[in-house]
């Protein structure tokens, strides 16, 4: 996904930076979630918000 977007995207290098962030941050997410062994997944917590600082916590 990342090498579709260094060729697809902007050649910005902060854009670049900050989407690579945003998929792995996903990724993450995603691996915590899939490792439960419960299909009860709990409250999906505030939504995040990214800028061009990265993620705001």
């Amino acid at each position: 996904m990342l090498a579709t977007a260094a060729k697809e995207l902007p050649s910005d290098p902060l854009l670049q930076q900050r989407f690579a962030e945003y998929i792995e941050w996903g990724t993450r997410i995603a691996k915590s979630v899939s490792d439960q062994e419960s299909s009860e997944l709990g409250e999906p917590g505030p939504v995040p918000h990214w800028g061009w600082d990265g993620l705001a916590e």
